[in-house]
């Protein structure tokens, strides 16, 4: 079989050369072609399109047949808790997600602070398909453990009432777990949707490590499953938190030795839109996620810091930080005072001495060799030629529209001071969605990119400086991320600017 990257022109024609010329490869492909083709039936195609179309009909013949040797005879059970508070428009999406499942053994259970709105009207009209109950609570985290106390499951989750679980999503987790003992908390990948089930992006997650964890959540909560018996052992969701409750429980888990897998798998959307919780109160968001992070991991990631700043500073729109994030640098400023105030516990006389031996001292060599190495290529430069030019492309004056998470906003400019020399330009990294990016310098088109969702893109272009630039990046799309900033493009690697240019 030959095989290459479809998207691939120059490779497909060299394939179609190589068949032309080689007349025993062209026969040997006419033999295996005419053996593959006698696995095809008109019949088993036909049953294939029939049992599409009674999937849509009726969600549950997607169940699939549980006789195979996949699982064990007793199939766990998989409780999963849905709190609701005045989340009617949504809910019934989120109960069919649960309910649609292709495994069938779930308890199900959704837990309503007292809702005034349709809640209950569509709670009800599912009969004994689910078990709930409405009553006031003392909000979303007391409302979880209250579902999880009178669960039974030996595997837990827990879906928000605006979110929704893939068909496939717990048939793929009780499989994992039963492969792999070891393993307590399972995690998958989740999309990005608004308010009528659009996809508008993919949720960041990354491959577990706890300082990865840390760095910020990578773990997707509406695509999270727990053995009970880690609940047992690290006890239920801290209700004295808002809005980290889920963050602060990976975390927990993660300290007490706990197996944590990631999969590469989509397992669930999660919905965003502007009364998101998350979205509405993002200050106090970050002030509660310092506070896990300094309790449980003893600091807080610059990651977080830089995160809150960029909001005080250029998203919030008001308030003294808004107005001074106008002078250059000034968010990156005050980012490390704050990230270095919020960790001034860790500067212990021991931590200093052994920053002063690994870090401080061999810079300071580093530098005195610099010095000197510096003065030899100036008496060199003398005797020589005063005439030598430096090769670099340019000096970057300001970068408006690159957060420090390397996310690009959908227009994004770079400012270049006068270069020396034409040089080819490039940005790279990961588009979320289909789209298009137009590329300007002083207004002059460079160019206009398509760029294929969740693909790892290359974009370049030729520029001659005769004076200084102002680059635009316009992205036809883009997607609201949990902090509610709308972002376009994921760079992972450019020759335009360093991270230190970020405004």
């Amino acid at each position: 079989i030959l095989s290459c990257d479809p998207t691939n022109v120059d490779a497909i024609s060299q394939l179609m050369e190589k068949v032309f010329d080689d007349k025993t490869l062209r026969l040997s492909l006419v033999k295996k072609g005419k053996q593959r083709l006698e696995h095809y039936v008109w019949s088993n195609s036909a049953d294939s399109l029939e049992a599409a179309f009674k999937r849509i009909i009726d969600p549950s013949s997607q169940h699939r047949d549980f006789s195979t040797n996949k699982f064990s005879p007793h199939l766990p059970l998989v409780s999963i808790v849905t709190p609701s508070f005045e989340q009617g428009r949504f809910i019934r999406r989120t109960i069919d997600s649960v309910l649609a499942q292709s495994y069938p053994n779930i308890e199900y259970i959704v837990v309503d602070g007292g809702s005034t709105d349709k809640t209950i009207e569509v709670l009800q009209s599912y009969g004994d398909k689910l078990n709930w109950i409405s009553e006031p609570d003392n909000g979303q985290t007391d409302a979880i453990n209250k579902g999880f106390e009178s669960s039974k499951g030996s595997i837990r989750a827990y879906l928000n009432s605006d979110d929704v679980l893939l068909p496939d999503a717990v048939y793929t987790i009780v499989e994992y777990f039963q492969k792999h003992p070891n393993c307590d908390l399972i995690y998958g990948q989740a999309n990005y949707i608004d308010e009528k089930d659009n996809v508008i992006g993919k949720y960041s997650t990354a491959n577990y490590s706890f300082e990865r964890l840390m760095h910020d959540c990578c773990v997707c909560q509406p695509a999270t499953f727990w053995r009970s018996s880690l609940s047992d052992s690290i006890g239920p969701l801290n209700d004295k938190l808002e809005y980290a409750m889920d963050y602060e429980y990976w975390l927990r888990a993660a300290c007490s030795g706990a197996g944590i897998h990631d999969i590469p798998t989509f397992l669930a959307n999660s919905r965003i839109y502007p009364e998101t919780k998350t979205l509405s109160a993002r200050e106090a968001v970050y002030r509660e996620i310092f506070q896990v992070c300094l309790t449980i991991g003893g600091y807080v990631s610059l990651s977080y810091v830089r995160g809150l700043w960029h909001y005080l500073c250029f998203e919030k729109g008001s308030g003294l930080p808004a107005r001074l994030g106008q002078i250059p640098r000034f968010c990156h400023f005050a980012s490390y005072c704050h990230h270095k105030w919020l960790n001034r516990k860790r500067y212990t006389p021991a931590f200093i001495r052994m920053v002063w031996q690994s870090r401080a001292k061999p810079r300071i060599r580093n530098i005195l060799s610099r010095y000197r190495l510096l003065k030899s290529f100036k008496k060199a430069r003398n005797v020589i030629s005063p005439a030598i030019k430096p090769v670099a492309v340019s000096s970057v004056k300001r970068v408006k529209g690159v957060g420090h998470d390397n996310w690009m906003e959908d227009v994004c400019e770079i400012r270049l001071s006068k270069p020396y020399r034409q040089e080819r330009l490039r940005i790279a990294g990961i588009a979320p969605i289909d789209m298009t990016v137009k590329v300007s310098s002083n207004g002059s088109d460079l160019g206009d990119f398509q760029l294929r969702s969740n693909q790892y893109e290359i974009i370049e272009f030729d520029l001659t400086f005769e004076k200084p630039q102002v680059i635009r990046f316009t992205f036809s799309g883009s997607f609201a991320k949990e902090s509610g900033r709308r972002v376009s493009f994921l760079l992972q690697d450019t020759n335009l600017f360093l991270e230190q240019d970020l405004v």
